[in-house]
């Protein structure tokens, strides 16, 4: 990571050196402030000038590691490009320059990113291929900060934000769209990718701008549209109803829980987590174009996909998708492998829980929005480690552990596990750490978070060892 960091285009290579020492020092301990993962003053206060920096964009400090990303890519052949849109909310009664409202109380900005995954077997996290930072404009009313706590719009002009680094707030299609188009143009000729998008991401341009650049995708529905199927006009929900089932299969539904959103009128409400038995149908539809109002099919040819739970458990929301499609339907597994592209899509719910638990983004005290959003470009490749621990545990568990510990490491992990064998295996290694975090073996595979909070314990081990090796140096050469 301090490499791929440390690549970036800052225009300066000590502004590149600078970069690499605060992301090597975060990923030790993403929790921490620049004050206690830094090891001096003089670089903390490289640190600070660096993110504060006007020439110094979040764009820049990604660079290098969208890079690494795309090269992954390249190597894998195909991947799953995943888009979802979260926000970052930081409290206090302060002001931050450049900051906005977001739908809850407090002041932050909007991040929507691209994961990429790989396509085939296990979905190994690949890394960022792009992101945009918004935030929404202040209304008349000024800013609520807290239930006590406003600031008017006189107040908020005593703050100016940091002139052309605050991006405004676009269109919905903009985000979805123009990443989109910028990782297609990425891509070409170099690998294949499929674009998995949730309900946000059923825009009609969106759509329309796919299928004119051949870009492949799996988004769920949201908007219940009018579609012609041979011949006769219908609407899109309707249509997939009336198909029969060709199958029927297990999932695993995560638990959803806090306030129920909407999306589009549909409400997205709280559920347990649970194995859901689904059935699955799919057919072809013609989208009608909204401003067409005739009965002429002119539109979007697409493939659609119904998922949904015939019995769902008493009290539990049933399960129902409809899946715009790009990717072939002509067999029962082909439809079965649709419906598991789209359920890859919860790995990027779990990158944003990396940045905001993981990395600590929302507790950070940076004062402006161009700082914030620059500690934040830093840390999605400490993030995308973190979900990339889980993955080598489950995708490669009898390699050796040194792909993933370094020797000294390895003998931390022997003194803090029990039975842990001479040369051990990665998943005997990693299992060893998640215990260490609050992993039952009865619970299953351990989730990122467990194996974080046992990493995180062998980092601090790691330090102190390495500090007192520093004494017994100094004392010799005393």
């Amino acid at each position: 990571m301090e490499q791929e960091v440390a690549q970036g285009e800052l225009g300066d290579a000590r502004r590149n050196r600078v970069a690499g020492q605060i992301v090597a020092r975060l990923s030790q301990q993403p929790t921490a402030s620049l004050a206690n993962a830094l090891e001096d003053e003089a670089s903390l206060e490289a640190a600070y000038r660096l993110l504060n920096n006007e020439a110094v964009g979040w764009q820049d400090l990604m660079s290098g590691h969208v890079r690494a990303t795309l090269e992954r890519a390249c190597q894998v052949g195909q991947c799953l490009v995943i888009h979802d849109t979260t926000e970052f909310v930081f409290a206090g009664n302060s002001y931050r320059a450049g900051l906005g409202p977001t739908t809850t109380l407090g002041q932050g900005f909007f991040v929507h990113a691209a994961l990429a995954v790989s396509a085939q077997g296990e979905r190994i996290p690949l890394g960022t291929l792009g992101a945009e930072f918004y935030t929404r404009p202040v209304g008349p009313k000024g800013l609520r900060l807290g239930p006590h706590r406003r600031v008017k719009p006189h107040q908020l002009s005593q703050h100016p934000p940091e002139a052309g680094n605050i991006p405004p707030w676009p269109k919905q299609s903009r985000r979805w769209l123009e990443l989109m188009q910028s990782i297609e143009q990425q891509r070409a000729g170099r690998f294949e990718c499929i674009h998995v998008m949730d309900r946000e991401g059923d825009i009609y341009e969106v759509l329309q701008a796919a299928t004119q650049f051949q870009a492949r995708f799996v988004i769920r529905a949201c908007q219940d549209r009018a579609a012609f199927h041979q011949g006769e006009l219908t609407h899109l929900f309707e249509l997939a109803r009336q198909q029969p089932a060709q199958g029927q299969r297990h999932i695993e539904l995560s638990e959803r829980s806090g306030t129920a959103r909407t999306y589009g009128g549909k409400s997205h409400p709280e559920r347990q987590a649970r194995q859901a038995t689904v059935a699955f149908s799919s057919t072809t539809a013609c989208l009608r174009k909204p401003d067409s109002k005739g009965r002429t099919p002119v539109g979007i040819e697409v493939n659609l996909v119904r998922v949904w739970e015939p019995r769902p458990p008493a009290a539990q929301p049933a399960v129902e998708w409809f899946l715009l499609t790009t990717e072939p339907i002509h067999t029962a597994l082909e439809v079965q492998r649709v419906v598991d592209i789209y359920r890859a899509r919860w790995l990027i719910e779990e990158f944003f829980k990396a940045l905001k638990t993981g990395c600590a983004v929302e507790v950070r005290q940076h004062e402006s929005f161009h700082a914030l959003s620059n500690i934040l470009g830093l840390c999605m490749p400490i993030a995308w480690r973190l979900l990339l621990l889980r993955a080598l545990e489950r995708t490669h568990p009898t390699a050796p552990a040194s792909l993933a510990f370094t020797p000294r490491q390895l003998l931390i992990v022997a003194h803090l596990a029990k039975n842990l064998p001479t040369a051990p295996t990665l998943a005997q290694a990693l299992g060893a750490l998640a215990r260490r975090g609050g992993h039952l073996k009865r619970n299953g595979p351990p989730g990122w978070q467990t194996l974080w909070r046992g990493y995180r314990e062998l980092l601090l081990v790691e330090n102190g060892w390495m500090l007192a090796e520093k004494r017994r140096s100094r004392s010799k050469n005393l």
